[in-house]
């Protein structure tokens, strides 16, 4: 089962990292130096994924003879009374091991021959693919063995077969990956995505432990204090509700601090090392958070309107694992951040600060969001039904007021302080704040998630209104079907057009400020027709200009294109001298410049 659970990991690094090959290739940004193909593009892959899914098979197939061997010496017939895994895993490894021995003896004699062979990115894909399924299956054997330490599982031979297997299999390839080390830039994005990727997978497991014992002791103590327990069922207590999470926690931040703490030390800020610190771990903290700090507020806020129709012991039965997922997921969150504040100095233009404070804001935002149109649904619920005798007797209405006050209360100060930050940051590095990535990639984002929500609350509005209206049936029926949509559009009404000015200021801010042409003094002499000229020279220059007329009984002034007219223009700017007169010369003018 491990292995189906891992390979979908392994699918989404492999896929990242060939959109990233395919970018630097039309981009030309390959750094190998002169064209080295080695054995070939098509050998090669073919080699490696043969080695890959041979593996894969022998891997398994010796860890179901294992687990038969094991539960046969140790377990006897009651436990295992079955031979098909053993069937199984001897096809499996006769099949697998011989194919991935002679496969891989042929790619080692390759990068044993050619530079090129050992840097290229398809072996350093093979090598990391076969150490993101290994500990993989390392994690899933090590949490059944400390359950069987523990007492709280029985006896079972594949997670013994499974440690020492995959175990030497991570050994072997993680030993041969660090004496080859990762001579490109390409080959080092297959590392960081290995590294983080099972730093974020096992880091979810061991927070999920610490959720579980902080909830059986909060549980605990809240039942103890509140809860009329006069009996305890047998076999329960802290240690038996926690158990699992005892478990978890070990395994999961044993892998944790391997990947993060000891692998992870000294790699430089990077893109795949933030994504895992801003949109993984401090998000999912934030997100986390917010959630269980809603959890408790709603509950909080339902019973004080009324809204709730038990005691007060069982309303509030949830609090012991909204406390618990609060204390976790701000430990996550203030953890990481943390660490993305230390690593601030060596980032260069990247401003921690600044991606965390729009990453918060736009949670807060969403929120925010959220909890207007839930107020607005729930007062539109209750006008349209105000006329049902069992409003009044029903706390349905009182639930969803709570709900979305819970998430205005939430969202509002949220997004409000880090957005004020952001702005206060805006007001002193001016241009550089203005012009960042982060900056633009959230109002966008505001501006994208509030115009969809616009068109199609619109449009639905709209249809309603239109079929009502043509069947001559406008009610409050009509206003019963269409309440979401009118909700969602008076939850962008005002945030939208706020960060459509934003951006628009932001636009005409970073617009270079031209500085206006030097003030000459401009004289055109001009018989018929130049005192219109003269206006339209005006109106382009931005001050006047003196009109000679000239008296000869054959002077005129020619027509003048606009492009002719940007010519001329041009030549009056660039002119020598601070006067300038211009003179009709056959169907063109003359820029006579003098002091």
């Amino acid at each position: 089962m491990s292995f189906y659970m891992v390979m979908p990991v392994v699918a989404v690094a492999v896929a990242a990292v060939a959109v990233y090959m395919a970018v630097r290739h039309r981009r030309g940004e390959d750094r190998l130096g002169p064209a080295d193909p080695g054995v070939g593009a098509t050998r090669r892959v073919y080699f490696y994924a043969v080695s890959f899914a041979s593996l894969m098979m022998a891997g398994n197939g010796i860890v179901l003879m294992l687990h038969y061997a094991i539960e046969a010496m140790f377990g006897g017939a009651v436990i295992y009374s079955s031979q098909t895994d053993l069937a199984v895993g001897m096809s499996l490894t006769l099949v697998g091991l011989p194919l991935w021995a002679f496969h891989w003896r042929v790619v080692q004699r390759q990068s044993d021959g050619a530079a090129v062979e050992r840097r290229s990115l398809v072996r350093k894909v093979y090598l990391y693919a076969v150490l993101g399924v290994s500990v993989g299956m390392v994690i899933a054997s090590s949490i059944e063995l400390v359950e069987l330490a523990l007492g709280l599982r029985e006896l079972r031979g594949w997670p013994w077969g499974g440690l020492a297997v995959w175990g030497a299999a991570w050994a072997f390839h993680w030993a041969l990956e660090q004496r080859e080390g990762q001579p490109t830039e390409e080959a080092l994005v297959v590392r960081r995505l290995y590294v983080y990727l099972v730093s974020l997978a096992s880091l979810t497991i061991g927070a999920s432990g610490l959720a579980i014992i902080a909830h059986a002791v909060l549980s605990g103590g809240y039942d103890a204090l509140l809860r009329e327990t006069l009996l305890l069922p047998q076999g329960s207590g802290i240690w038996q509700a926690s158990d699992q999470g005892v478990v978890y926690a070990l395994v999961g931040f044993a892998a944790w601090g391997t990947h993060w703490l000891y692998i992870a030390r000294g790699d430089p800020p990077s893109v795949v090392r933030g994504a895992y610190i801003f949109l993984f771990a401090i998000l999912g903290g934030v997100l986390t958070s917010v959630g269980a700090a809603g959890v408790a507020l709603f509950g909080a806020l339902s019973w004080s309107m009324g809204a709730a129709t038990e005691p007060a012991a069982e309303h509030f039965r949830l609090l012991p694992g909204a406390l618990s997922a609060l204390a976790i997921g701000a430990g996550v969150w203030g953890y990481h951040w943390s660490a993305a504040r230390r690593e601030a100095p060596a980032a260069g233009p990247w401003s921690a600060r600044r991606t965390y404070d729009y990453l918060v804001a736009a949670v807060g935002l969403g929120t925010l969001a959220f909890g207007a149109g839930w107020v607005v649904d729930t007062a539109l619920t209750v006008i349209v039904e105000s006329g049902s005798p069992l409003l009044a007797g029903r706390p349905q209405w009182r639930e969803s007021l709570s709900l979305g006050v819970t998430l205005l209360v939430l969202g509002g100060p949220l997004w409000a302080y880090h957005w004020t930050a952001a702005q206060r940051r805006l007001r002193r590095e001016g241009q550089g704040e203005r012009g960042s990535l982060e900056r633009r990639l959230f109002i966008f984002a505001a501006l994208g998630a509030g115009a969809a929500a616009l068109l199609a609350s619109a449009s639905t509005l709209l249809f309603y209104l239109f079929r009502d209206a043509l069947a001559g049936d406008l009610s409050m029926d009509t206003l019963e079907s269409a309440k979401i949509a009118v909700a969602a559009i008076a939850a962008v009404a005002i945030l939208l057009p706020y960060y459509w000015l934003v951006y628009l200021r932001d636009q005409r801010e970073m617009r270079p400020e031209r500085e206006p042409p030097p003030r000459k003094a401009v004289s055109v002499l001009a018989g018929d027709g130049g005192q219109a000229f003269a206006r339209r020279l005006e109106a382009a220059l931005g001050y006047r200009v003196s009109l000679l007329r000239w008296a000869d009984v054959d002077a005129g002034f020619p027509e003048l294109t606009d492009a002719e007219v940007e010519e001329l223009l041009r030549g009056i700017t660039g002119a020598p001298g601070q006067s300038v007169l211009l003179v009709p010369s056959g169907g063109a003018v003359r820029v006579l410049s003098y002091d």
